[in-house]
């Protein structure tokens, strides 16, 4: 994600160790948890092979479902509740969501890809070629209930051969995302030493 609305925090600037006021937890997110729903399944029926395909503009209401559920989940225990429901409601705008859809659809290495198991949309990857930092993942999110059923692994693998052998990226993480610190690690990130204000490392991958 862009980290502030409207504008891009600065690229390789030193970690710091004082905390920003939206990084700090605050209680009562359950209010904002309806502002987008989805189907809820029994996660032992989920373990079909995840299929990949690009979104299209059509897909802007489960892609906005999915970032509500996979947020809340993530990050209510490391994000202020209220930072959270204001940067949903900004980044996940639905003409926003739909002219980046559209975007990716032109040549160039934009993309924005879904993950299906057996029809329903679990997972999304938005990458892009960024002004200011250059390629760019900005998002993989997969509802948790999918999670470690290789929807990401799905996704990134499809990205990556369209990228081709070589391509390097910049992706960024919250520091306290252990499951997310993981799994690009193991996809061969590592950290570049740089934050994203107020409070996202910066990681690269070269496929």
């Amino acid at each position: 994600e862009s980290r502030t609305p409207g504008a891009n925090g600065p690229a390789g600037t030193a970690p710091s160790t004082n905390r920003p006021r939206h990084c700090e937890v605050t209680k009562g997110a359950a209010k904002y948890r309806l502002f987008f729903a989805l189907p809820r399944h029994d996660s032992e029926t989920m373990r079909a092979n995840p299929r990949i395909r690009e979104a299209v503009v059509a897909d802007v209401e489960p892609i906005r479902a999915i970032a509500n559920e996979t947020w809340w989940d993530t990050y209510r225990d490391l994000l202020d509740a209220d930072w959270i429901a204001e940067h949903l409601a900004a980044w996940y705008e639905p003409g926003l969501v739909a002219s980046q859809i559209t975007a990716a659809e032109a040549p160039g290495v934009g993309q924005f890809l879904l993950a299906e198991t057996d029809g329903q949309v679990v997972g999304y990857l938005h990458f892009e070629l960024m002004e200011d930092r250059g390629p760019y993942l900005r998002r993989l999110y997969v509802l948790p209930a999918h999670q470690r059923a290789g929807a990401g692994r799905n996704l990134v693998a499809e990205l990556h051969r369209r990228l081709g052998d070589g391509f390097t990226y910049e992706l960024d993480v919250h520091p306290e995302n252990s499951k997310a610190i993981a799994f690009y690690k193991g996809l061969g990130a590592e950290f570049t030493g740089g934050r994203i204000a107020p409070c996202w490392d910066l990681m690269r991958l070269t496929v």
